[in-house]
């Protein structure tokens, strides 16, 4: 097969063939998209994630084989500039709140439009975090079920008025790139303002930031 170095490779990984098909027909559609692998089950997908060049992994939520987290943070582990985007019909808060954690870098769900499905590929490979917005009104959900504690309300309100409105943007899955965009700031700035939000909240990471600030997303936005 010849790769065209250009366009974003990408690994399809799904158990049913009608998806694949469907999926890779839509995304031959988008002139920056080239799907260069395509797997059945949990193994396929990790082969293939090793050894075809590929930098996003369209992942389902199931797979047969292994259990998707083992396979994430296989994957993760193996290739670590792999980005994965999980594409699936599940709609479980502690699935997605797990994949989250074991280092995917969006969850769509496939009843979104194909342009949306092609623009999270896009948004991934921009250090985006794309969520389908029925996906982050069920995180939202989820937080909210559980009171937040003491020491969670005070290291949120330890955030300035900028932070917070870079870290609701990283709820929305934007890249630094685009929250520099929005807020008509630089991306280093970005950069700096990301740092202080993990630092002040004790993350590690992109994904606990956001889960953390899915507890308190509808009071800042209604304030």
């Amino acid at each position: 097969m010849c790769i065209d170095k250009s366009m974003i490779r990408v690994i399809l990984a799904d158990d049913h063939p009608i998806v694949r098909a469907g999926t890779r027909m839509w995304l031959a559609r988008d002139g920056d998209v080239e799907i260069v692998g395509e797997a059945e089950d949990a193994l396929q997908a990790l082969g293939l994630a090793k050894g075809c060049g590929a930098e996003v992994l369209l992942l389902d939520a199931r797979l047969p084989g292994m259990r998707t987290k083992a396979l994430v943070e296989a994957v993760k582990k193996e290739c670590s500039h792999l980005r994965i985007l999980v594409l699936s019909a599940y709609k479980d808060a502690d699935l997605v709140m797990g994949l989250l954690r074991a280092g995917v870098d969006g969850y769509l769900l496939k009843e979104e439009p194909p342009e949306a499905i092609a623009a999270g590929i896009k948004a991934v490979m921009q250090g985006g975090r794309p969520l389908s917005g029925e996906i982050v009104a069920l995180l939202q959900t989820a937080a909210l079920g559980e009171a937040p504690s003491v020491s969670k309300r005070d290291l949120l309100e330890e955030l300035t008025e900028r932070e917070r409105e870079v870290l609701l943007l990283m709820v929305e899955g934007a890249s630094n790139a685009a929250i520099a965009q929005a807020l008509f700031i630089s991306e280093r700035t970005v950069k700096f303002h990301v740092g202080n939000i993990y630092q002040k909240l004790g993350v590690k990471n992109r994904t606990e930031a956001v889960l953390l600030a899915l507890e308190r997303r509808e009071e800042w936005m209604s304030g």
